[in-house]
């Protein structure tokens, strides 16, 4: 591979007071760490550590496991030149006061905002501006971003999301909302591998918990082409279910599209999976494509829109997928994925046989998000020559004007009423409008939901919601 040179750029300045005496600026520590969360609250980030006693930048995305540590040398001028073998490392610049990272990885814009005494990230969905943002409660919140850190030992992250909900639907009233606890742990054991595990405490009637353990994963990354996950992991069908996990404070609503929340909310996927997971880099240049192999097996239990339970007894099940993330188009991921699996719901005599085809086109920046997915759902039972196909969309824009973001987002589900295993969705539509606003480490939601369903009546919903992170 050709070596790229490029150069970082990192600017001193001294703050001036109102007065005529300036500040003094603190010295600037041999070796500093920043955690660098995506744009549009996406939960993965990056760690740098910038050594300037031995020149050396190390860089780990906590993503897909790439790591590396990259020489820079000092020009005349005061300008860094880096030479990285594998492209990771684009530009970077800081300020020993207030710093400001932007960093592109695998063609993902990813921005840092850290003071220089902490060397904490701002939330994502928070300003990028180098004022106001420096607050103590901030900076411990998101010090360890995710709970992942490149330090050996056991890390842990919380969230947590409070609430109301109210909609016109008969016989239902408004009221609060206590949401899940959800607790991250993470921790490297050796240089190549660590172990990630989430823990989430559903509320349950009178005061109660349920505690599920929703993933549970062995990682071990040889390198750029080829990392090995064993354990329970969310699959990866489409781009939502990949990147969003629990914790609300995470995504920009106050809910998943209704296209991939989860079963046990009334998702229509198979979200979970128990077994291996391989994915890397192909080789392919400035298209920056990347591969997903998955095999496993999952017992799904499904809420349905009726108020039951299905146990839909799943076999053993196949994922494949594509994403390219062009150089060209900084931000930008399209993708697609093949599921297969099996079903027996309990009721049924016949096996039903699974394919699910996703797709999907998105657009992460700074201030910007656009995200496009759709999938369809076939249904064949064995010994019948029917075919039932489910198809699915959702689409979300999102615009931030500082600590604002107001969303807009249409999703669509259309199920025939005698499918065997999704039929109480039927049609179900609509739109969402909402607004997040984000202080400290928390984030509040307020969100309108007008749902369509096919013979019944609409239903108008409001959510608001306060999610944190600690």
């Amino acid at each position: 591979m050709r070596i790229r040179a490029i150069s970082m750029l990192l600017m001193l300045f001294l703050l001036v007071s109102c007065g005529s005496t300036p500040h003094v600026v603190s010295p600037v520590p041999v070796a500093r760490t920043y955690r660098v969360p995506r744009p549009a609250a996406v939960g993965d980030f990056m760690t740098l550590t910038i050594d300037s006693s031995a020149h050396t930048i190390a860089y780990t995305d906590l993503s897909n496991g790439d790591s590396g540590t990259v020489p820079y040398t000092v020009n005349s001028d005061g300008t860094y030149t880096l030479n990285d073998p594998k492209e990771n490392p684009v530009a970077a610049h800081e300020s020993p006061n207030y710093a400001t990272l932007i960093q592109a990885i695998k063609g993902q814009l990813k921005d840092l905002q850290t003071g220089q005494s902490s060397a904490a990230s701002t939330p994502p969905g928070t300003p990028a501006t180098t004022t106001d943002v420096d607050s103590s409660s901030q900076r411990a919140a998101v010090q360890e971003q995710l709970g992942v850190s490149t330090r050996f030992g056991l890390q842990l992250r919380g969230f947590g999301h409070v609430g109301f909900s109210a909609t016109d639907e008969r016989g239902t009233h408004g009221a609060t909302v206590l949401g899940d606890l959800d607790l991250l742990l993470t921790s490297r054991i050796s240089t190549k591998a660590n172990v990630l595990g989430e823990i989430l405490f559903e509320p349950g009637d009178a005061g109660t918990f349920k505690v599920d353990v929703e993933r549970l994963l062995l990682q071990v990354h040889q390198n750029d082409y080829f990392s090995v996950g064993l354990g329970r992991f969310h699959t990866g069908i489409g781009f939502y279910n990949s990147y969003f996990h629990h914790g609300n404070y995470m995504q920009t609503t106050t809910d998943r599209p209704l296209p991939f929340d989860f079963a046990d909310d009334g998702g229509i996927l198979p979200t979970g999976n128990v077994g291996i997971t391989v994915s890397g880099r192909l080789p392919s240049g400035r298209l920056g494509l990347g591969y997903l192999a998955e095999f496993g097996s999952q017992d799904t239990r499904r809420k349905t829109f009726n108020g039951t339970e299905v146990d839909l007894e799943n076999g053993n099940s196949t994922n494949f997928g594509v994403v390219a993330r062009p150089e060209a188009w900084p931000g930008v991921e399209t993708g697609f994925s093949f599921y297969r699996d099996s079903e027996k719901p309990a009721g049924l005599p016949p096996l039903i046989r699974e394919n699910i085809l996703a797709a999907h086109v998105v657009v992460l920046r700074r201030s910007f998000e656009w995200l496009n997915e759709g999938l369809v759902i076939r249904h064949a039972p064995v010994g019948s020559t029917e075919v039932f196909s489910t198809p699915a969309f959702y689409s979300q824009l999102s615009h931030r004007f500082g600590a604002y973001r107001p969303y807009f987002r249409y999703q669509y589900v259309n199920a025939r009423d005698d499918e065997p295993v999704l039929g109480d969705v039927r049609r179900r539509e609509g739109p969402s409008v909402g607004l997040r606003y984000d202080f400290e480490s928390a984030a509040m939601k307020l969100q309108y939901d007008h749902t369509l369903v096919r013979n019944q009546p609409s239903v108008n919903g409001i959510t608001g919601q306060v999610a944190f992170t600690f």
